[in-house]
């Protein structure tokens, strides 16, 4: 009978709790007439773990059959997440999403492979609260990751977190962000066939371009021009953050490199001197945003400026940009180059048409209908001028704090 069993079973589970270091209670079900005793917890070591436990406890029971133990782990939502968490992020197949997520709990123990301290802990609580809070189901969280991928989350918890003064938290931090993992077979194809091609450039057409010793050569010049070409792409984003008010000095240190990492990577002259028409763009967001929708519109209404295809081109490309502007000030940075496209095709139709006019004008004709900009694109011209004539920050790096804001 069930009661027969019980205080063994209760001594069991009280000498595998203090063997495993978790809760761990004693419970049975019937099925018929038959009765089937079972260990119960919740998280903690995995099943195989628990029943090694009970085998090497089965002489402190006597007259127990531990063999016909079962046993029953319960979980949390949050150590389902972790689970699912830590085995994603070195899996291909993290995009399984909730169907995996069993099985993954099954293989991970706790605190064994997630110990309370794991910093794993903080991304899984970010995802939760992303979905809700603490009450969100594991299925919600793990979908929602699995649509963004782990890095994708690591990435959004990054961004959302405010800087840490703790240099060595922070390095714990960024780690997993700075390991080139997770890159797609496809992508590294893509990679593989860049350096191809770069080396074979390089080695020109020569009888011997195969030679080892030749692509050995050009594998070191491909070294520098790929390293080059994420430093520029680096650079340019390091200037849309200062512009954006993120100096360099605290984004070097997000980065879990030294507040000067940063700012000795790149001439300072150089940097700055490529920042100020961001700057002067961040800045003046709105009031150029304005200026480009009423030379727009000036410009539409005019019939003899519509007229030409030129113009029609770059004012299109104007208001495309305008119009992504207004979502992310950093869309705008194309802006200038569009609106100096139409500026310039507007002032070489008008002056076009003041030669035509002047050739076939009588003589003693008034010129008074000369066709001329209008004052929307006049004070467009002027904020464009403001912004090809924008002062360099003095300070190393661009402004200390605050810029754009």
């Amino acid at each position: 009978m069930a009661q027969g069993k019980g205080p063994a079973m209760r001594k069991l589970a009280h000498l595998v709790a203090a063997r495993s270091g978790v809760r761990v209670g004693a419970d049975y079900s019937t099925e018929g007439r038959s009765t089937k005793w079972y260990l119960q917890w919740a998280n903690g070591p995995v099943i195989d773990v628990m029943r090694q436990h009970v085998r090497a406890l089965a002489n402190s029971v006597p007259g127990l059959d531990t063999a016909e133990v079962g046993y029953r782990r319960d979980y949390s939502d949050r150590h389902m997440v972790a689970a699912w968490l830590r085995l994603a992020e070195h899996s291909s197949s993290a995009d399984e999403g909730l169907w995996s997520a069993d099985r993954y709990f099954a293989q991970t123990s706790f605190p064994a492979d997630i110990a309370d301290d794991d910093p794993l802990w903080e991304l899984v609580d970010y995802a939760v609260d992303r979905c809700g809070g603490p009450g969100a189901y594991a299925d919600r969280v793990i979908d929602y990751v699995a649509t963004i991928g782990v890095r994708g989350l690591r990435m959004e918890h990054w961004l959302d977190r405010p800087d840490d003064p703790d240099p060595s938290s922070t390095q714990r931090r960024v780690a997993p962000l700075l390991e080139p993992t997770g890159l797609s077979e496809r992508t590294q194809q893509s990679l593989r066939a860049a350096a191809a091609a770069i080396m074979q450039d390089l080695a020109g057409r020569g009888p011997r371009n195969a030679d080892p010793r030749v692509r050995v050569l050009v594998a070191e010049a491909a070294r520098s021009a790929l390293a080059q070409l994420v430093d520029d792409e680096q650079r340019q984003q390091a200037l849309q953050c200062v512009a954006d008010g993120t100096p360099l000095y605290k984004l070097s240190a997000r980065l879990g490199k030294s507040e000067s990492t940063l700012v000795k990577r790149w001439n300072p002259a150089d940097f700055n001197r490529d920042l100020a028409p961001m700057l002067w763009l961040r800045q003046h967001e709105r009031e150029w945003i304005h200026a480009c929708n009423e030379a727009a519109t000036e410009v539409r209404a005019n019939r003899q400026l519509v007229g030409s295809r030129e113009i029609l081109r770059s004012l299109s490309a104007v208001e495309l940009a305008i119009q992504a502007g207004n979502a992310d000030w950093r869309r705008l940075l194309g802006s200038p180059d569009t609106v100096r496209l139409l500026v310039t095709s507007v002032n070489d139709t008008i002056s076009r048409r003041h030669r035509d006019r002047s050739a076939y004008r009588a003589v003693g004709e008034d010129d008074d209908q000369a066709l001329r900009p209008g004052p929307a694109l006049v004070r467009l011209a002027d904020l464009l001028a403001q912004y090809d004539a924008a002062p360099a920050p003095q300070r190393r790096g661009g402004p200390r704090s605050g810029a754009g804001r």
